[in-house]
């Protein structure tokens, strides 16, 4: 089977580096162009399903990307792909996260298994889910078969780190930015990781630029 993992396009929380989490933050109109954009180098890829976190950002992207197709799939949600919840984190800046906690943003950006938002979740909790949600893929679909998941930035990355079997903490080594395109083979012995964070359907050239909020 083909996994591809889209991350939604941008929002306006994404452009102003806010925590987002669970917060249902639509798209903005450069996140629609972002998602007609990856659905268009999709487009004449055969996708057997989209599946897609239940967020609205996530859900536009998806019906972007399965109208576009050629095999016309059904999109499906699946909760277990919503973001991680930021708690008390979500709708603030990162500045203003810094001021109130510090220490807990400084250890989220370099041992990021050792935090549990305020009211959230923690990188294990985001994991367990994800882990089902990718065996229950696994389950409806196999051999020849291509599944598109458009999910979120933490997702994402938590997939990558399964897949390739690296340790949570591995979390930020992965570049993910909004409308990107993951994509994984699975089904033999080993998952292969062909393509992480790729965005050149946007006319994008490599980025170092430091993510703000998720």
């Amino acid at each position: 089977m083909r996994l591809l993992l889209v991350r939604h396009g941008q929002t306006d929380w994404n452009r102003e580096g806010r925590f987002q989490g669970r917060m249902d933050v639509p798209l903005n109109e450069t996140g629609r162009r972002e998602a007609r954009a990856v659905a268009s180098r999709l487009a004449q890829i055969r996708l057997d399903r989209v599946i897609s976190s239940p967020l609205t950002r996530a859900l536009e992207t998806a019906k972007a990307i399965a109208e576009a197709n050629l095999s016309g799939p059904q999109v499906n949600m699946l909760d277990p792909l919503t973001e991680i919840s930021h708690g008390e984190w979500e709708g603030l800046l990162c500045d203003q996260v810094m001021e109130l906690w510090p220490k807990m943003l400084k250890l989220w950006r370099e041992e990021p298994t050792k935090v549990r938002m305020p009211n959230g979740e923690d990188l294990f909790d985001v994991a367990s889910r994800v882990r089902m949600a990718l065996d229950r893929i696994m389950e409806d679909f196999k051999g020849d078969q291509t599944v598109c998941v458009v999910s979120h930035d933490a997702v994402i990355k938590v997939i990558l780190c399964s897949l390739t079997e690296a340790p949570l903490d591995s979390f930020w080594r992965f570049i993910v930015p909004n409308a990107s395109l993951s994509a994984a083979i699975l089904g033999g012995p080993v998952p292969k990781v062909v393509l992480v964070g790729d965005r050149c359907h946007l006319g994008a050239d490599i980025s170092f630029s430091e993510q703000r909020g998720l």
